[in-house]
């Protein structure tokens, strides 16, 4: 498998710029061997990393025109992305290289490399397995290496994140996607929610010495993080419920 196969692409905006510092070097330390191009989607500022390879895709007009600009820069067939607020402290490589082997041999449309919760689908083998075409956030880009052009076909001028993710799932049922059985493929601390740091995670990063100069965002509250807890039980009951009746 040759490199110009893959690229990885931290999908970010100038304004995270706070949080690259503490992705770049959770990222290479958790893979300090990576042979794979590296790209930040980003706007006017460099990353001033030598690590990885800035896209500055000028102005941030909307997250599909702005994503799309970034994979016209982009030479390699397939991409595998990462969140900027997303803080990888593990990555198990033997399992991540094979999955990424297994994709290019059998030319895969998609492969999720986070297990997806309460999920079903047809199995492949005994690493992944076909996600079901009605299947909601089938098409999410966290984790997910997916072909270039295929994604470019899915993306919608002028659509948002969400909306990609809830309308664009609608018109990629005719492709194939999969996602892996191993919940524990990569591990990671996950940063930003709604604009707002997630205390403990913001913690993390601040004991480990990262100072987070300029930073714009505030802290969830107390109260905020109790109610988010609430919703993620509800949401995970009602969806392990509406997954049990099919």
């Amino acid at each position: 498998m040759q490199n110009t196969d893959i690229a990885i692409v931290i999908l970010s905006c100038d304004k995270f710029k706070v949080t690259w510092e503490p992705c770049f070097n959770h990222l290479f330390n958790s893979w300090p061997d990576c042979s794979y191009p590296v790209y930040l989607l980003n706007n006017f500022i460099s990353s001033e990393d030598e690590r990885l390879k800035d896209l500055l895709v000028g102005e941030d007009l909307n997250w599909s025109d702005t994503l799309k600009k970034g994979l016209s820069k982009i030479k390699e067939k397939r991409v595998f992305f990462i969140f900027d607020d997303s803080f990888i402290t593990r990555f198990n490589l033997e399992e991540v290289k094979l999955i990424f082997k297994i994709t290019i041999e059998n030319d895969l449309d998609s492969v999720a490399l986070r297990k997806r919760v309460f999920d079903s689908g047809k199995r492949f083998n005994e690493k992944i397995y076909k996600i079901n075409p009605t299947a909601k956030y089938r098409n999410s880009l966290f984790l997910n290496l997916i072909k270039k052009d295929l994604l470019l076909s899915l993306l919608k001028s002028g659509e948002n994140a969400w909306q990609f993710e809830k309308d664009g799932n609608k018109r990629n049922e005719k492709f194939d996607f999969y996602s892996v059985y191993n919940s524990k493929l990569v591990t990671y601390e996950h940063g930003i929610v709604k604009g707002k740091w997630l205390p403990k995670t913001y913690s993390y990063l601040k004991n480990n010495g990262y100072l987070l100069n300029g930073n714009p965002f505030e802290n969830h509250s107390k109260f905020k993080m109790f109610t988010m807890k609430i919703y993620t039980i509800i949401f995970h009951i009602v969806h392990k419920f509406t997954h049990l009746l099919k």
